[in-house]
């Protein structure tokens, strides 16, 4: 995997702060926690994507 995932756990943060409407930074803010070591918090956002969206199966399937 090549990549600097916690350069791109940042800008995500930044996408999401302008843009608090879309999910789908939550879902891959979720990811880059996730890949980062951080299972608790990537649940705690999944989840909170999961309120915004409850019906996307990539959440309810996603193995954090």
């Amino acid at each position: 995997m090549s990549g600097n995932i916690s350069e791109s756990f940042d800008l995500l943060k930044k996408c999401h702060a302008q843009n608090e409407q879309n999910p789908e930074y939550l879902k891959q803010i979720a990811r880059a926690l996730y890949l980062m070591g951080k299972p608790k918090s990537a649940l705690e956002v999944a989840n909170e994507a999961l309120k915004t969206q409850p019906y996307d199966w990539v959440l309810e399937k996603s193995k954090f």
